[in-house]
């Protein structure tokens, strides 16, 4: 008797997820206490009046083409999936037609190992005149739908870790013999692209090492339309969601670190002040250590 199409969604999710997370935690390496938000001083008042962290299409970050480097990985390890077999050769065909017609990335906030380095405040903060947000990584890593995650740089790795999870992949869907022309389940596999974009989105190139970044991931299954925002940055609509922080607000951040720009302490008094009227006087508030030229 042929299997439904609920049946065989069923089998490669449990063929799936039985051995997914092993391997992600493979991959995986412990995440500092602190981790730092680079911002400025407009996004610190949303932060702390809002309690809310905003986390961005993965590809819709600063720079572009970060998403795309972990996705060419990817690309390159499916074209190689397809020449192992046939079989395998129908999947990899079926889901790149999955990831050219629709995008399933996650959402994701950046932080940063260190919250006075000079390259970050150069890059995000209007040549120092920015602050970095030190919070507790803990907390954040109990926050409902959140998954966090350290950038992996090394390309073997990133290659490594790929390769397994396309082949895993598709194993899931080759060994449970679900039917890859059924509507249904062909349905469910360009669902599981997001998977494949979720790993891109913690890849960057060696050269990024210095950054040291920790990511803040929501999966799109996990977000309904409605909790999708836009905003506008160089003439694109950004998609983005709020993270609330409510429920860790008491014990989220650690300090602030004023950047390197004119009048550091005018800026740090001016904060303290701020986060003290806000009940937060708690908070270290320094100046960053750093020379801008």
């Amino acid at each position: 008797m042929s299997k439904t199409s609920k049946e065989m969604i069923d089998a490669v999710s449990s063929a799936y997820y039985g051995k997914f997370f092993a391997l992600e935690d493979t991959f995986s390496t412990p995440v500092p206490s602190i981790i730092y938000h680079y911002t400025n001083v407009s996004s610190l008042i949303s932060i702390i009046e809002n309690k809310t962290l905003w986390a961005s299409r993965a590809e819709y970050l600063n720079d572009a083409s970060e998403f795309q480097y972990g996705l060419n990985i990817c690309r390159g390890e499916l074209k190689k999936l397809a020449n192992v077999g046939a079989e395998y050769e129908k999947f990899v065909d079926r889901i790149n037609v999955g990831m050219s017609s629709t995008s399933n990335s996650p959402f994701v906030a950046c932080f940063c190992q260190s919250g006075d380095l000079l390259s970050q405040w150069r890059g995000y903060s209007a040549h120092g005149q920015g602050l970095s947000i030190g919070f507790h990584s803990k907390p954040l890593s109990e926050l409902d739908r959140v998954r966090l995650e350290n950038v992996i740089y090394d390309r073997r790795a990133q290659v490594d870790f790929h390769w397994q999870h396309v082949k895993l992949l598709a194993d899931a869907f080759i060994t449970t013999d679900a039917d890859l022309d059924d509507e249904a389940v062909l349905g469910e596999l360009v669902g599981y692209t997001g998977a494949l974009e979720r790993a891109s989105a913690i890849m960057k190139d060696s050269a990024f090492q210095e950054e040291n970044e920790t990511r803040i991931f929501v999966s799109d299954w996990s977000v309904k339309p409605a909790d999708i925002r836009f905003r506008s940055r160089n003439n694109l609509i950004v998609p983005y969601i709020e993270v609330p922080l409510a429920k860790v607000w008491s014990g989220a951040i650690e300090e602030v670190i004023v950047g390197p720009g004119p009048d550091p302490d005018v800026r740090v008094s001016n904060i303290k002040h701020f986060l003290e009227i806000k009940g937060l006087g708690n908070i270290a508030v320094k100046a960053s250590k750093c020379q801008l030229r």
